[in-house]
């Protein structure tokens, strides 16, 4: 596997997309061969089509047919066409319609985790502002989307809520939340990094999120999952744990775009995974929202803030094309720094688009995949036309129309060989390419 290095001396950068030329398009690369963002410019091989076009009703007789990668014990096995050789040569078409518009896209980021924050705190000054950049600004991944942990996570050091108690005290109940205040955590790891983003991005919008409240606030009094539920006198004084957070961050120039009911409650019912968690019952959800969470926060300083359910993960490259043809509006990625070791955790070790240690970090394949959808695709771009009729089914793609008029689309080739592929855009000239093994591409032109 080929990562990129960066010490205090060196560290690559995504070049700012540019406008080209109506008779020009460009086409950038990363694959398992090496490439990373390899970047290559092309002339339309004839001149422009300005008619109307027309996509066949055999392409679009597919938009609403559900792919799926099963059999049925009943049903026999087809043809593998993955390890057919006519499958890999033939040129297939994939038409893009920018008169077709679907859903508009809000934006993409990472999560500022206590662990983020540890990481990038024990680097240098030059190495610190590497990574920012290498995220926020037009020479990285372009974020303009963030998740702000209410408390602490398991990608923490430890335990603790903003009200947290001894042993001894522990169902001691404060109703006017007098105790309540911002963690060391917030000063050290979060917040710096939170007006430093805040600079370099353009027009930053920040979620936040709760995995646990304070012990007393739940009925297993532990910062665990371990079917640790709300206790239902507190619901109102959750609610209001939940304003006085956004009130204590408003004082530090910093306000919340969204807020959401919780991170993944079912991992409650885990209580093996050392996770901190909420479990909730959805009717549970439902009635606290409605009747706590929603009110208190439409009567505060904070009424406009959006009120975000449902709030769990899916895996990056195994649904980021498929899901944007699905009315997805958006992506923010986990930890976006860990160290070597995949942590600090309090669970099981993961992998983040950065890597680290004290000395340098490492920019893995899943930056540079992050960076063929967050560099291209800015907010206010629409989803767009683009075939689901692909009957080999080898490749998966997505196509946008930019604020600024671009084309971009995005193919996933996950197979071992190269694909070829044939984009028809109405109103322009076709796109040859030939989409090399384990590689995903991204095509923008104007």
């Amino acid at each position: 596997m080929v990562v990129c290095v960066c010490n205090d001396t060196y560290c690559d950068v995504l070049e700012p997309v540019k406008q080209l030329p109506s008779t020009q398009y460009a086409v950038y690369t990363s694959n398992i061969a090496g490439e990373r963002f390899s970047k290559t410019i092309a002339s339309f091989t004839r001149p422009m089509i300005y008619s109307n076009c027309t996509v066949p009703d055999s392409d679009r007789i597919c938009e609403h047919i559900v792919h799926v990668d099963y059999v049925l014990c009943s049903q026999k096995q087809k043809k593998n066409l993955h390890e057919s050789i006519d499958a890999k040569q033939v040129e297939k078409k994939i038409y893009i319609n920018p008169k077709t518009r679907f859903q508009e896209i809000f934006g993409f980021g990472g999560a500022f985790t206590d662990s983020t924050g540890i990481n990038i705190k024990n680097m240098s000054p030059e190495l610190q502002q590497y990574i920012m950049r290498s995220y926020f600004s037009d020479e990285g991944l372009e974020y303009n989307l963030g998740r702000v942990p209410m408390g602490g996570t398991d990608f923490s050091n430890h335990y603790y809520s903003y009200m947290d108690s001894d042993e001894e005290d522990l169902n001691c109940i404060d109703p006017k939340l007098r105790q309540m205040q911002l963690a060391l955590e917030d000063f050290e790891y979060k917040i710096p990094l939170i007006q430093e983003a805040i600079k370099l991005a353009k027009d930053l919008k920040l979620i936040t999120s709760t995995w646990t409240i304070p012990k007393a606030f739940k009925e297993n009094n532990l910062y665990r999952g371990s079917m640790g539920f709300v206790i239902n006198d507190l619901y109102q004084l959750m609610a209001d744990y939940y304003v006085k957070f956004l009130d204590l961050y408003s004082k530090y120039g910093i306000s919340f775009w969204g807020i959401s009911t919780g991170n993944k409650p079912f991992l409650a019912m885990a209580e093996f995974a050392g996770i901190p968690a909420i479990f909730w019952f959805p009717d549970d959800l439902g009635l606290w929202i409605r009747e706590n969470l929603g009110p208190t926060i439409r009567k505060s300083a904070f009424k406009d803030i959006k009120i975000l359910t449902l709030d769990d993960q899916r895996p990056l490259l195994e649904i980021l094309p498929k899901d944007f043809n699905h009315w997805v509006t958006g992506w923010i990625d986990w930890n976006m720094v860990l160290d070597t070791k995949g942590g600090p955790t309090l669970s099981d070790p993961l992998i983040a688009p950065i890597m680290s240690n004290v000395t340098e970090f490492y920019k893995e394949p899943q930056y540079y995949a992050l960076a063929h959808f967050s560099k291209f695709i800015t907010r206010g771009s629409f989803r767009i036309y683009s075939s689901q009729c692909d009957s080999d089914n080898l490749v998966q793609q997505s196509a946008f129309q930019r604020p600024d008029g671009g084309i971009v689309v995005v193919i996933l080739n996950r197979n071992d060989f190269p694909v070829k592929r044939t984009l028809i855009n109405c109103g322009k000239s076709d796109i040859k390419l030939s989409l090399s093994a384990r590689s995903i591409t991204t095509v923008v032109y104007w």
